[in-house]
């Protein structure tokens, strides 16, 4: 048997090998790099002769603006100020693009004024020069101070939480719903009408992203449109796998069309400005080395289509072709998986980038994912061979003691920035691969996230910041609680996000369609939070479709949006279906799929009977009245 894989909350140390070998490389470079800008200084104290210049420049090796604060005086104070604000901005940009040569172009020009055009005798003497020194040293002490204390701080929390999971865990498990069978899951009309809300988005005119959040912005942030398609597609892809399996028609096209939408250039061609200022690379193709916040997440849409759906257009060479004026590069799933493994082989964190130098949980999850569901679906072992080296690197170097994770880290010098909110999705990820781990997470992050009043009642921390807009509303706080409680079987958790939103959240009708005010991301994430269900993404992602489904009766086509499918699930022989009319009560036409050639089925609920013709396909005509529910089954 093999051995398992490391957890959360069991390792003794804040960094793991590879962090702590990349930080000893960067406090190396540094500690020489300002070594060499004190050398002036230094021999100037020996011997005559050594030029002001040359001593300005020298400090302004050791820290950013160091010459303008050498010189002194109010002007150089304020260009000082201004350098070192300059180069906090390129850290911003360095951690949301992976702009590296910005810091670089900051820290040199500065240099270069100081020495050349602002160059002038010292205001204070030698007390500017001992001040950038003084400002390197206490950098240094302090964080060397620093790395001890919350490294005792980090046991001491991660002792706190074990003995916390000890009761915590088991009376969680108790009091967790059990799984929905298959077979059991239908949408509210509520929910169909946020299901709308993205159909009514994939069969917008292709290219024009009508409805997304900011389509014309920069495609580096969290609005990117790629987020968008790829949450879209989760949400629908869920909710196929297990409320509406035995459907195909407008919903599988909506995917194919948001896959279509992805490789649109608009989606994929800042890949080839990142790598430049963040490589120094000229490559322009999205998928191949780094790059896992497109390859992961595209992946796992594309296969979890396929693996619902039995559609496999997309293993054939040259199906996702992204192709701009000057660029073409087919791939398909197999060179997307093959990708993955790649960058796991290559990189010493295993784990790999995003954007350039920095890598991000959440995104490599979504790798993780995809290779999960790309071995089921075509029986292969990529994951399976790489799962305990992935995970293993994954709890060394993305985790802390307490058992939180770092939201990204810089590959190139190992340091990286810790937010918990970000790990409310990553709980769900967890569960498909590990549900011990996400039993551990979510235990703190719901100790962290809800509270009980003094009358017992829980309820949800609000917090107003929408991920996917950057804008101030509720929703995204009640979308990221909702999703792991439902995930764990939480119950009172679940009501407690829903008080939230009934609350605080506001949201419209139009044509049909509801939308909550807030970005278009967080609009479907709430919707898939809604409709999870116990281990709900779990088998999504690990189990797939009920496999009576994938061979038996079919609802292959019905009009959109005046049929709207809530429920259809095939036992094997029968098919259940519960509609609702979009538009209007009356009649409507479906087309029947899957049924053997030349038998005669009936629905149930009227006696209706009719015959397969030689395809095993049928038309029928229904009438819908509200909520329709029809049972097909063999009369014989």
């Amino acid at each position: 048997m093999e051995e398992r894989a490391l957890s959360i909350c069991e390792k003794d140390y804040i960094d793991g090998p590879v962090s702590k070998k990349h930080k000893r490389r960067i406090w190396t470079g540094y500690f020489l790099f300002a070594l060499a800008g004190l050398l002036p200084t230094a021999l100037g104290l020996a011997l005559e002769g050594v030029g002001w210049r040359l001593k300005v420049a020298g400090l302004g090796f050791v820290i950013p603006g160091g010459g303008f604060l050498a010189i002194g005086g109010g002007l150089g104070i304020l260009f000082f100020l201004l350098s070192a604000m300059l180069f906090v901005g390129c850290v911003v940009l360095w951690n949301t693009t992976g702009n590296q040569l910005a810091l670089f172009v900051v820290w040199i020009v500065a240099d270069i004024l100081a020495c050349t055009v602002f160059l002038r005798e010292p205001a204070w003497g030698a007390a500017g020069s001992c001040a950038v020194i003084a400002i390197s040293l206490i950098y240094t002490i302090r964080s060397l101070i620093q790395k001890k204390t919350k490294l005792k701080k980090q046991l001491a929390k991660q002792k706190e939480r074990q003995e916390f999971f000890k009761e915590e865990i088991p009376a969680e498990e108790a009091a967790a719903l059990p799984e929905v069978p298959d077979g059991q899951f239908e949408l509210t009309p509520r929910q169909l009408a946020q299901q709308r809300g993205l159909f009514d988005l994939a069969f917008g005119p292709y290219g024009e992203f009508k409805g997304f959040t900011k389509p014309d912005g920069s495609q580096m942030p969290l609005t990117a449109l790629r987020y968008q398609l790829s949450q879209m597609m989760n949400t629908l892809q869920q909710i196929q796998c297990q409320y509406t399996p035995s459907f195909h028609g407008y919903a599988a096209e909506a995917q194919r069309r948001f896959i279509a939408m992805y490789l649109h250039p608009r989606v994929w061609n800042y890949w080839q400005l990142e790598n430049i200022w963040g490589n120094l690379k000229f490559g322009a193709d999205p998928i191949g080395k780094e790059n896992v916040m497109l390859t992961g997440f595209f992946l796992l849409n594309v296969t979890m289509y396929m693996r619902n759906t039995g559609d496999l257009r997309y293993a054939e060479q040259g199906s996702l072709t992204f192709k701009d004026k000057r660029h073409c590069f087919p791939h398909d799933v197999h060179s997307l998986a093959d990708s993955i493994v790649g960058n796991w082989d290559s990189f010493d964190y295993v784990v790999y980038p995003c954007e350039p130098n920095w890598n991000y949980s959440l995104c490599n999850w979504k790798a993780i994912q995809s290779m999960v569901n790309y071995d089921a679906l075509f029986g292969t072992e990529k994951w399976a061979k790489n799962r305990r080296r992935v995970v293993d690197a994954y709890v060394r170097e993305m985790t802390l003691p307490d058992g939180s994770s770092y939201l990204f880290k810089t590959t190139r010098t190992g340091f990286g920035v810790h937010f918990g909110a970000a790990e409310a999705f990553q709980i769900a990820m967890y569960n498909t691969v590990d549900p011990a781990m996400a039993r551990k997470s979510f235990a703190f992050h719901r100790r962290d996230t809800f509270k009980r009043s003094e009358d017992g009642e829980l309820s949800l921390i609000p917090f107003p910041f929408d991920h996917g807009s950057y804008s101030k509303n509720y929703v995204d706080t009640v979308a990221l609680a909702l999703f792991p409680a439902s995930e764990m079987g939480d119950a009172e958790a679940a009501r407690a996000a829903l008080r939230l939103l009934e609350e605080k959240a506001t949201c419209r009708e139009e044509n049909g369609a509801v939308r909550y005010d807030c970005s278009t991301e967080v609009n479907s994430l709430l919707l898939q939070a809604s409709i999870n269900t116990r281990n709900g993404w779990r088998r999504a992602v690990v189990d797939g479709p009920a496999k009576c489904t994938l061979t038996g009766p079919l609802l292959e086509e019905a009009p959109y949006p005046a049929v709207l499918v809530a429920k259809a699930f095939s036992h094997g022989e029968d098919l259940e279906l519960v509609l609702y009319p979009g538009e209007a009560d009356g009649a409507q036409t479906l087309r029947l799929g899957r049924l053997v050639p030349g038998r005669r089925y009936a629905i149930k609920e009227t006696g209706f009977a009719f015959t397969a013709d030689g395809d095993g396909e049928a038309v029928i005509e229904v009438a819908l009245f509200g909520r329709t529910a029809i049972t097909i089954v063999p009369e014989d």
